[in-house]
């Protein structure tokens, strides 16, 4: 209704997949929890059951009136839809359960490819750090004719390492947390009401992206902390 403007009392043209166009007047308007389409229309029952064949409904909403049985309602709507095995009949805790097992299927392929994005990673800062020492090889070597020792130097690759993962850890945060934000923006209220930031798995993704620039910072350090002194400090 926002979007096209209608209001209460407007009258709106519909027509439905048969052919069949009639003018209707809009009684009611109702908050959307869609979130692919949000052109949702409810009609009366005399209309859709005319005009709209079994093969374009998926979903049927049943409300119970004041002082009914659910549990015999229930077994009622089980015994009709018996005949079709395609369908399913679930209550609104089914429905949320459901909907909650999807969210979590969802949330379990993001993690695998959040750990595909650290083995990604990894690599990378491994790469980058190999190729960091044999740049500055004689920086290296002359570091250690001044007196830096092994162990000072294989501190430094990894410090240098874990700053690198840090910072790329933190800006990867940032970014996923403005994106999460936009998407929540363009979800309808009714869907999502609100933000919910999970800090404390964040604090644990720095540091698990730190962690592993330490490790993979493991070999470019030991070659750096193995080279000659003066064969570093001739190179060119």
């Amino acid at each position: 209704a926002a979007e096209t403007g209608l209001q209460l009392g407007d009258v709106v043209p519909v027509e439905f997949e048969d052919g069949f166009i009639t003018d209707i007047e809009v009684r009611a308007i109702f908050d959307d929890a869609s979130v692919l389409d949000g052109r949702q229309w409810l009609l009366d029952r005399s209309l859709t059951s005319e005009h709209v064949t079994v093969d374009d409904v998926s979903f049927i909403g049943l409300t119970y009136t004041e002082g009914v049985d659910t549990i015999f309602a229930r077994s009622v709507v089980e015994e009709v839809t018996s005949a079709f095995p395609q369908l399913s009949v679930q209550d609104n805790t089914e429905f949320k359960e459901e909907a909650e097992g999807q969210i979590a299927q969802l949330q379990v392929v993001i993690t695998g490819l959040l750990v595909l994005c650290l083995v990604v990673a990894f690599f990378g800062i491994v790469n980058t750090m190999a190729l960091a020492v044999l740049e500055r090889t004689r920086e290296i070597g002359l570091l250690r004719a001044v007196g830096m020792t092994r162990r000072q130097l294989r501190t430094s690759v990894r410090w240098e390492a874990a700053i690198i993962s840090l910072f790329g850890s933190l800006l990867g945060i940032a970014l996923g947390l403005v994106l999460g934000a936009a998407a929540v923006v363009a979800i309808p209220d009714s869907f999502v009401s609100s933000i919910g930031i999970p800090w404390g798995q964040l604090v644990v993704y720095a540091l698990v992206g730190g962690g592993l620039g330490v490790l993979a910072a493991w070999f470019p350090a030991r070659r750096a902390a193995k080279l000659d002194v003066l064969d570093a400090i001739a190179t060119e």
